[in-house]
């Protein structure tokens, strides 16, 4: 099993809430165990020749940290013990989790919550999750989940023709994931995006998130005297340099101040930005790049500019990039277009790579030769939003780039930080912020219900709450203790107690809210019988509170 280091770990008797109890309750509907002796596939086993599975973690957040993903991870871990299979709850600090996760992979179990991300709209982001190439230590396949016939699912839907060709492929990747079960989807949560509609109007209900967007930063209008948009969020970005930004909280704000040729626009599609025009021929793309742009310090934005970012990028193998970039072949320049010739034709090129990559000035980037450990300390770049200062603990001050194409209504906007997403509630109920990071469940915005000071903006939610299985060790690397798993997600419960019935079921990595959700790929039902016998046909023996292993297996 894998070393503890020092989480709180919670057990699930008689200390549970009672909170955990309503769902204990509804899950006891398992048959008794079997007698000893007797195996799931009918035939006779000693149980004293059988190894037992031992007591495994399912790792969530601190209930001061994240109370909302603690209570989820709580009556997952309920619902589980019910079923008969042994499990403990620990929890961790978001510093040690994220570690777990995307550094160690020192896991059993992983509670995860995917917020909303435009990058998220394309099916991309969620489907490299479970590529085999992300598999290592530091990769974001969490999951360690590695399929041929998956890959090649997802290296075709990345090369796709065109956008009919490219969602038959996806559909047929999150069927091959849904079959394979490497992670335990949960839900869809609804969100709730408020703003501050006293001083402010037209915040924006994007595709990316709703009122916290990037149109929303363009579009809002000041009513009275206050100019500077304040947008509460929980933390810090952790660096401004766009080649190592690769967290939510980090390119969020790299893409203020860098322009992409392509912007995800409010309905979800690409549009052109720093581009005005993109054209696709077989496998050469065309981006025209518009006329006056300049970087913060003054210099031209050129096509060279342009080609010296992909190359540089390439060259310097850029996490954030690397795999996106592969089908680059080579970037040339002509006049003021660039030409990308690619390995083969790809629909996806423009959402996934011309959406995402920042456009560096050549003159600063040139000369650093380590961009991944380049501090950036005080960013230029083209955007709509121009650096102005920086503390992590306290706030990033951009000023509005007037200059620019799409210049912002607001003089500036400050990304403060409170902690939490209570204190960032309240920064909005007292008019100290304007906008918040992180959308609300309908439950927490009911509290501004009939308000006259804050707006609300409600949407479906792309992002979701799952369980990582870890498949690098025993017993997750056996589907049927994976669908076991899952079949015993009381995902209603957790939907109609934790969330009070702002949510949706989830079926899929890609949410049925975009437009690349296979609708045929439903939610697993809950089902605590259904999941023993899941086992049981598996050769898992249940005897006492002890379930084992099939014989031969375990390490035996």
């Amino acid at each position: 099993m894998t070393p503890r280091s020092n989480p709180t770990r919670l057990a699930l008797g008689s200390a549970a809430l009672v909170l955990a109890a309503v769902v204990a309750v509804s899950c006891s509907t398992a048959p008794p165990p079997l007698e000893s002796g007797s195996g799931g596939d009918g035939q006779d086993a000693d149980v004293a020749d059988l190894v037992p599975v031992e007591p495994f973690e399912l790792i969530t957040t601190t209930t001061a940290d994240n109370p909302q993903r603690f209570e989820v991870g709580r009556l997952i871990a309920e619902a589980w013990s019910e079923a008969g299979i042994p499990v403990e709850l620990a929890t961790y600090s978001p510093d040690e989790m994220t570690r777990r996760a995307f550094t160690s992979k020192e896991f059993d179990t992983y509670l995860i919550e995917y917020v909303m991300n435009v990058d998220r709209l394309d099916p991309n982001d969620f489907l490299s999750r479970f590529y085999s190439g992300n598999a290592g230590a530091d990769g974001s396949n969490l999951s360690g989940y590695q399929d041929p016939e998956f890959d090649q699912l997802y290296e075709d839907q990345l090369a796709a023709a065109d956008d009919a060709e490219r969602g038959e492929l996806v559909d047929r990747a999150q069927a091959k994931l849904a079959a394979d079960v490497p992670i335990g989807l949960v839900l869809h949560p609804t969100n709730v995006g408020p703003y501050n509609a006293r001083d402010w109007s037209d915040a924006v209900d994007a595709a990316e998130a709703p009122a916290y967007n990037l149109w929303s930063l363009l579009e809002m209008e000041p009513t009275g005297e206050r100019r500077t948009l304040v947008v509460a969020v929980i933390a810090g970005a952790t660096t401004l340099n766009p080649v190592a930004a690769t967290d939510v909280g980090d390119k969020l704000p790299v893409s203020y101040l860098y322009d992409t040729l392509v912007r995800i626009g409010p309905d979800g599609g690409p549009q052109p930005w720093a581009a005005e025009s993109v054209e696709t021929d077989g496998a050469t793309v065309r981006a025209r790049l518009r006329e006056g742009m300049l970087f913060h310090d003054g210099t031209p934005v050129t096509a060279a500019d342009v080609k010296f970012t992909f190359d540089y990028l390439v060259q310097h193998a850029a996490p954030a990039y690397a795999a996106r970039l592969a089908q680059l072949e080579s970037v040339q320049v002509d006049g003021d277009t660039v030409v990308f010739q690619l390995a083969e034709q790809s629909a996806a090129f423009e959402s996934v790579v011309l959406s995402t990559v920042p456009i560096l000035p050549r003159h600063v980037w040139e000369p650093i030769t380590d961009p991944l450990g380049y501090d950036n300390a005080a960013p230029i770049g083209s955007g709509p939003f121009a650096f102005e200062s920086f503390r992590r603990d306290s706030a990033l001050r951009l000023t509005a780039n007037a200059d620019h194409f799409r210049a912002p209504r607001a003089d500036g906007v400050v990304l403060a930080v409170y902690g939490n997403r209570d204190a960032m509630i309240g920064a909005l109920e007292t008019g100290d912020a304007d906008l918040v990071s992180v959308p609300l469940t309908t439950s927490q915005a009911g509290r501004f219900d009939g308000s006259s000071s804050v707006g609300l903006i409600e949407r479906p939610g792309y992002g979701w709450i799952g369980v990582h299985y870890n498949m690098r060790k025993p017993p997750f690397d056996d589907v049927a203790m994976r669908r076991a798993l899952t079949l015993a997600l009381p995902s209603q419960d957790i939907i109609d107690i934790v969330y009070e019935g702002s949510a949706q079921p989830a079926g899929s990595v890609i949410a049925p809210s975009v437009r690349w959700g296979d609708p045929d790929v439903t939610p697993q039902p809950f089902d605590p019988d259904a999941a023993r016998a899941e086992l049981e046909a598996a050769g898992y023996v249940f005897d006492g509170d002890t379930l084992y292993y099939p014989p031969g297996a375990g390490g035996r």
